[in-house]
């Protein structure tokens, strides 16, 4: 009876969602950032060096080739020491970008990630 007492048909707007394919969250996340107001940024993404080359275009790879973002989208920090505290796995939202440089809110801190080459 609890869990169902929490039921609810509204979504919070910082509600994650749990589904079920890779499609379905490819959809979603689509849907969200395509409803957020602002331009968008692009970025090409950089291999170092010694990436294996044979992991290139698989889905293991940590990023796309390309990569999208949009002031208030939620990003993952898909590499370690991106920036103060963050890690692989940390979540954050865009403050702002620029061609060199994406602020993100995580918690309550405000950390800049610098273009890595």
């Amino acid at each position: 009876d609890l869990i169902n007492s929490r039921v609810s048909n509204e979504r919070p707007k910082q509600a994650l969602s749990l589904v079920t394919t890779n499609r379905d969250a490819d959809d979603e996340n689509a849907a969200k950032f395509n409803s957020l107001p602002g331009s968008v940024q692009t970025y090409q993404a950089m291999r170092a060096d010694n990436w294996p080359r044979h992991w290139k275009g698989k889905s293991y790879e940590p990023v796309p080739d390309v990569v999208e973002i949009k002031k208030d989208a939620w990003v993952l920090v898909c590499a370690n020491n991106a920036g103060p505290g963050l890690v692989n796995g940390s979540l954050g939202t865009v403050l702002s970008f620029d061609d060199e440089e994406v602020v993100l809110r995580v918690g309550t801190r405000e950390v800049p990630v610098r273009r890595y080459v």
